[in-house]
């Protein structure tokens, strides 16, 4: 597609543009990220399917990052993760749904990781995706964390 020899976070920028365009979705890049999770590499807006990434990354991971949150996106069109995948805040939402929200998760963000790197694989053979530190030989430490903001999210 490009006819470069280095690779460069401009000519993954303007790689995942024409990759955006075909997924159709909308793509942003910003140097910070608002999110209530801690560390941020991207960020899906479950309203529109909008995907910002964060240019404080690789460019090898600007790219996994993408395919993550193009996972989310995905999700949202399919109807999959539904308790996780919502537009409501916490504050609308019942304690039921709090509930199904924390029982899914992690499980969600694993099934993405899963379909990213799938999707991933199609257009970036070469390419290992990272996983998030959700799946795979599973880190005790990362899971305990997540696990921790998403109570924090829905309850504080």
């Amino acid at each position: 597609m490009f006819k470069t020899t280095k690779v460069t976070k401009r000519t993954v920028e303007n790689l995942l543009y024409e990759l955006s365009k075909e997924y159709k979705v909308r793509i942003f890049y910003s140097s910070s990220i608002n999110s209530y999770w801690k560390s941020v590499d991207g960020h899906t807006s479950f309203k529109s399917g909008n995907i910002t990434l964060s240019r404080n990354q690789s460019a090898a991971n600007m790219i996994a990052t993408f395919f993550h949150e193009l996972g989310h996106v995905h999700c949202c069109m399919e109807g999959k993760w539904k308790s996780f995948h919502t537009t409501k805040l916490p504050s609308e939402m019942s304690k039921k749904e709090k509930s199904a929200y924390m029982r899914t998760a992690l499980k969600a963000e694993r099934w993405v990781d899963k379909w990213a790197e799938t999707e991933m694989k199609k257009h970036f053979p070469k390419i290992k995706y990272p996983g998030s530190g959700y799946s795979g030989p599973i880190n005790e430490e990362v899971v305990k964390s997540f696990k921790e903001e998403v109570r924090k999210y829905l309850y504080e």
